[in-house]
C-alpha cells in the first residue's frame, strides 16, 4: 500500500470460473475493514459452428450458414475457402451471439470452408465445413448398384456416392468416347468400404491437368477418355482415405467394351494402368487384362488414384518396319473434308499426318523432294507418332512431295515413304 492508500497485487487463478477476492485492512490501532470483489475468469474462445449439410452438392452457388457464441464481444468473423478466398462477415454492435450466412461459389470437387471468430480478448474459435461439388450425388445402401449419370464428356464432371453401410457395391460410371460420340463402353467399379458413412468421389480430370501421357506415348492419347480419378473421403468429406487399402476390403475396376476394338486397338490388347504421380509415369496394374469369360478388361486395385485403360506396351510397337503406314495421304487440310486431313492438334490422331506401325526405337527424318530436312525426331516405345506438317521453326509447310525416312535404331532395318501435301 502506498501513502495514498492505493494497493495492488497479482493473483493467479488455476482455471476458468467465478472467484471471490476479499481485501482486509488493519491499522496501527488494530482496527480492521474489508471489501469483497467477485471475479469471473473467462478463458473460453468463441464457439463457432457451421450448420450441418450434405457432403455433396450439385449447385455452383450455395449459401452456407452457422452460429457464433461467446461471453465476450466478437470483433471479427472471417470465412476462408480452400485456403484462398476470404470473406469477412459484417458484425452488429452486440456480437456475443449471432447467426451468419455467406454465399459462396463452389469449385468442382472438394471445397473446404474454415470459419474463424476472434473476440475482444484475442481468443479464437474455428469450425470447418467440407462440400464436394458434384455432377451427381448418390447414396449407396444394401449393395444395390449405383449408376452415376452421363455428362463425363465435360471436364467439370464429378460424381459422389455416400455409403450408408459397408455392403459391397457396384458403381456404374459413364464413360464418353469422343471417337464414337457415345457412352457405349461400360466402366464400373466394385467397392466394399470398411466403414459406413465414407464418400467416394469419381472425377473426370480437367483438360488442363497434366496427365503425364508424354510425347513418346502418343498412342495413349486415344485413350484419354478412359482416365478417371477416384478418391475416398471420411464421412465429413475432409480426409482423403483412399490411399489406404485398410479402408476397403474389395476394390476392382472393369471396362466392358461394346465392340472388339477401342480407338483401333483390340480389347484383348488393353490393360489397366494407374498414374504414379510422384514418379510422373503410368504403371501397369499387375494381373490386369481382358477376361474372355466376362468380356471385360479389369484389374484389382490396392488404392484409389488416377486409373485408365491403355494398350499393352508390349503390343504397341511393330516387330519390323515393313508395315510402316502414312495417313492421310495425300494430306489436304483445307478442303473441308476431315478424312483428307486437318492441321495437327497435339495428341489427336485424327489430325496431322500419322506415321504408324513403328518399332520400339526409331529415328524419323523428313525431307523435301530436293533433300532439305524439315524434321528429325526419335520415337521410342510408342508404335506411332504424329507429324504436325511444319518445319523446324513451326511454319506450315508448302504443298509438295515429302520423303519420310524411318530408321530402326537397333539395326533392324529402315523404311522410306512418300507423302503429298496439298494446301
Amino acid at each position: 500500500m502506498d501513502s495514498s492508500g492505493a494497493f495492488g497485487d497479482t493473483l493467479t487463478f488455476a482455471a476458468a470460473g467465478t472467484y471471490t477476492v476479499t481485501a482486509i485492512c488493519t491499522d496501527q490501532a488494530g482496527n480492521t475493514a474489508s471489501a469483497t470483489l467477485t471475479l469471473t475468469i473467462d478463458l473460453g474462445a468463441p464457439k463457432v459452428e457451421f450448420t450441418a449439410r450434405a457432403a455433396g452438392e450439385t449447385q455452383t452457388t450455395v449459401t452456407i450458414t452457422g452460429t457464433v457464441s461467446d461471453s465476450k464481444q466478437v470483433t471479427e468473423l472471417r470465412v476462408t475457402h480452400n485456403s484462398d478466398t476470404v470473406t469477412l462477415v459484417s458484425l452488429s454492435a452486440d456480437s456475443k451471439a449471432f447467426s451468419f450466412s455467406v454465399s459462396v461459389t463452389l469449385v468442382s470437387g472438394k471445397n473446404q470452408f474454415v470459419a474463424k471468430a476472434t473476440d475482444t480478448a484475442g481468443l479464437v474459435g474455428y469450425d470447418t465445413l467440407n462440400i464436394l461439388r458434384t455432377t451427381a450425388f448418390k447414396t449407396a445402401a444394401g449393395g444395390t448398384t449405383v449408376a452415376l449419370p452421363e455428362g463425363s464428356q465435360y471436364d467439370t464432371w464429378v460424381g459422389v456416392i455416400a455409403f450408408s453401410d459397408t455392403a459391397s457395391t457396384p458403381v456404374e460410371i459413364p464413360m464418353y468416347d469422343p471417337n464414337k460420340g457415345s457412352y457405349a463402353d461400360k466402366l464400373s467399379m466394385t467397392i466394399k468400404p470398411a466403414d459406413s458413412g465414407v464418400i467416394l468421389m469419381v472425377r473426370r480430370p480437367p483438360d488442363t491437368m497434366d496427365l503425364k501421357l508424354g510425347t513418346v506415348d502418343l498412342k495413349r492419347s486415344d485413350f484419354k477418355h478412359t482416365i478417371f480419378e477416384f478418391n475416398l473421403f471420411d464421412s465429413a468429406g475432409e480426409n482423403n482415405i483412399g490411399g489406404s487399402s485398410g479402408k476397403f476390403s474389395t476394390l476392382s475396376l472393369s471396362l466392358k467394351p461394346a465392340a472388339t476394338t477401342i480407338a483401333g486397338v483390340a480389347v484383348t490388347d488393353l490393360k489397366l494402368y494407374t498414374l504414379n504421380e510422384q514418379a510422373g509415369r503410368w504403371e501397369e496394374i499387375s494381373g490386369s487384362g481382358y477376361d474372355a469369360s466376362t468380356g471385360e478388361i479389369k484389374g484389382t486395385l490396392s488404392h484409389l488414384s488416377f486409373y485408365a485403360f491403355f494398350p499393352d506396351t508390349t503390343k504397341l510397337v511393330a516387330a519390323e518396319l515393313s508395315g510402316v503406314m502414312i495417313f492421310p495421304n495425300p494430306f489436304v487440310p483445307n478442303d473441308g473434308v476431315d478424312e483428307n486431313g486437318r492441321w495437327a492438334v497435339a495428341g489427336d490422331f485424327t489430325t496431322g499426318i500419322v506415321i504408324d506401325n513403328l518399332t520400339d526405337d526409331v529415328l524419323i527424318r523428313i525431307f523435301t523432294i530436293t533433300g532439305k530436312i524439315v524434321l528429325e525426331q526419335r520415337v521410342q516405345n510408342a508404335g506411332r507418332t504424329q507429324w504436325n506438317v511444319t518445319n523446324k521453326v513451326g511454319d506450315k509447310l508448302a504443298s509438295g512431295i515429302y520423303l519420310i525416312h524411318v530408321k530402326d535404331m537397333k539395326g533392324r532395318g529402315e523404311a522410306v515413304r512418300k507423302v503429298a501435301v496439298v494446301k
